[in-house]
């Protein structure tokens, strides 16, 4: 046409953007052709804006929009759906509500592009409440994707209220609704919708892929074996085509609920499983605690030539370090950094740091922890924990000193990883300051954990009088431990009033627990106390007697 020397006018150049609508670098020379040709008009400006958002290209898209005299609904909304589709839900409103100021009224593409925008349960009402002003309210597609958008907005409640308002639903409408359960924590409810709706509908409901994830999902949240049964069944005798997605899924959810054969059943039947089947399988046995059926499934998908991820190695690292299996997870440190996995990789990292720790080889741990250039909490928590478990306290508060030099906030695990380190060296006064700084520098409050380590730590040091005024001050009811934790050490320190006084007390906890009185057996014998030693045995024998 250039050649011939035929001048190309809007019509033609429509007809080009229309045609190469996927190709930028073609749209962009459409563009610059038309402007410099003054061929630009309405309809050619509306075709590129819409095109060019569609293509994320959001500048150019602004650009035609802002420059155009007369902007019709398709401008409105081709520019509304663009931003929607990036999540802009500020710029979504604002041209919402722009049209007003424009005289453009809202069709029902409009609801539509800025209900799929809002991520709010405040907005969301706002825009409901104009469609339903403009009348829109009662129509199943607005309706369907308000109820997808108070999902997740994490109101399932608001979601229903929508659901259950309509007189009509199809298929979208009953997917929108049990993903809006499944997605936020009611997996039940979940599942009983999707019961609900396979067996409500006539003629039934041809359910697709989406709807079935979530009620796998959801059964898998809930371990309800039986209805995952069904469910797989449902897919079965569906039109939905088990692929890799649904495969993944039925696996995830069989493990979940405690059926490692039927999770095994299905990974079999796939021709050519990829990475997230092997792992969604290798988790199912370390999930079920046979961490070296794990291993060896490792080593198959490692035979079969499926290139492993972090989220392989991190599943297979949690199991060993679950055995104590030292061997087998530095053969799976050697294999990540065979594939390129270094220190770089701080989840992985803290994965091998938590393995090394649980295994006692803090010598490893602390060679891995100096090599890593930004270890985060966790990495600083599980090696500061990890010495302090193996009885290495000095290395554990130096540690935490560094952490807090380094300005990393820690948690609630890794103060209770600097009160074990205290209790192992004696340090009360160290402790009773960590543990006060909980509160006043932290802002962390403690927790049952953390008051029994302090009880622990005085007791042992000998702090009885101090031990036990914490525990009746407590602002929970006293727990078991924490009284038989006092009990040893006043046995210990033959403290005999005291010892009876908190024997008592845990026997008034555990009544079935015989230990109490072994305890107070033992002390009354180094005492040469023979005569309470028969008592108490007597009432052990009594005990013991009662339970049979």
């Amino acid at each position: 046409m250039d050649h011939e020397g035929v001048k190309p006018n809007g019509s033609t150049f429509v007809a080009i953007a229309a045609a190469g609508t996927a190709d930028l670098p073609l749209l962009r020379s459409i563009h610059a052709r038309a402007t410099a040709s003054s061929a630009r008009d309405l309809v050619l400006d509306n075709v590129m804006l819409d095109s060019f958002a569609r293509l994320g290209a959001l500048e150019l898209a602004r650009s035609i929009f802002d420059a155009m005299e007369e902007k019709t609904l398709v401008s409105w909304n081709a520019m509304i759906g663009a931003y929607a589709r990036l999540g802009r839900e500020d710029l979504v409103l604002f041209l919402f509500r722009a049209m007003d100021l424009d005289g453009v009224r809202h069709n029902r593409i409009t609801f539509l592009n800025a209900i799929a925008g809002i991520q709010s349960i405040d907005r969301g009402k706002f825009v409901q409440e104009r469609a339903a002003a403009a009348g829109f309210e009662g129509d199943i597609a607005v309706r369907n994707a308000l109820v997808s958008l108070y999902g997740r907005c994490r109101s399932a409640a608001m979601a229903r209220r929508v659901f259950d308002a309509m007189e009509r639903r199809t298929r979208v409408t009953w997917t929108a609704m049990i993903s809006a359960y499944a997605q936020n924590g009611h997996s039940k409810e979940a599942l009983e919708l999707f019961f609900e709706a396979i067996g409500s509908s006539s003629p039934p409901l041809d359910l697709d892929t989406p709807v079935f994830l979530s009620a796998l999902e959801a059964c898998a949240n809930v371990g309800d074996l039986d209805r995952g049964v069904l469910i797989h069944e449902k897919i079965l005798e569906s039109s939905v085509k088990v692929d890799a997605l649904v495969s993944n899924s039925l696996i995830n959810m069989y493990a979940k609920c405690g059926s490692v054969a039927k999770a095994l059943e299905t990974f079999e039947k796939l021709s050519s499983p990829g990475v997230i089947a092997w792992n969604t399988m290798i988790t199912a046995y370390a999930q079920a605690g046979d961490s070296n059926a794990a291993i060896e499934l490792f080593h198959q998908m490692d035979l079969e030539g499926i290139k492993p991820d972090g989220v392989t190695f991190m599943v297979l690292l949690e199991a060993l370090g679950s055995i104590g299996s030292l061997q087998d997870g530095k053969f799976i440190h050697l294999r990540a950094a065979s594939l390129g996995f270094d220190e770089q990789d701080t989840s992985l990292c803290n994965a091998l740091l938590n393995l090394y720790t649980k295994c006692g080889s803090m010598q490893d741990a602390i060679a891995l922890f100096h090599r890593m250039p930004t270890p985060n909490q966790i990495s600083w928590t599980c090696t500061i924990a990890g010495y302090a478990q193996q009885g290495h306290s000095t290395e554990a508060l130096e540690l935490y000193q560094k952490m807090d030099l380094e300005g990393t906030k820690p948690n609630q695990v890794t103060l209770l990883g600097v009160l074990t380190a205290c209790t192992h060296a004696g340090l009360v006064e160290d402790g009773i300051y960590y543990y006060n700084s909980m509160v006043s520098d932290h802002n962390i409050q403690p927790k049952e954990e953390h008051y029994g380590s302090l009880i622990d730590m005085l007791a042992k040091a000998g702090w009885l009088q101090e031990a036990e005024a914490l525990i009746e001050t407590l602002p929970f009811h006293p727990f078991a431990v924490a009284w038989t934790s006092l009990l040893g050490a006043s046995c210990n320190h033959k403290d005999v009033d005291r010892a009876e006084r908190v024997a008592a007390k845990a026997i008034d906890r555990e009544p079935g627990n015989a230990g109490p009185y072994i305890s107070l057996s033992n002390m009354y014998a180094t005492l040469n106390r023979w005569d309470d030693v028969a008592r108490v045995k007597k009432l052990i024998a009594s005990l013991k007697g009662g339970g049979q």
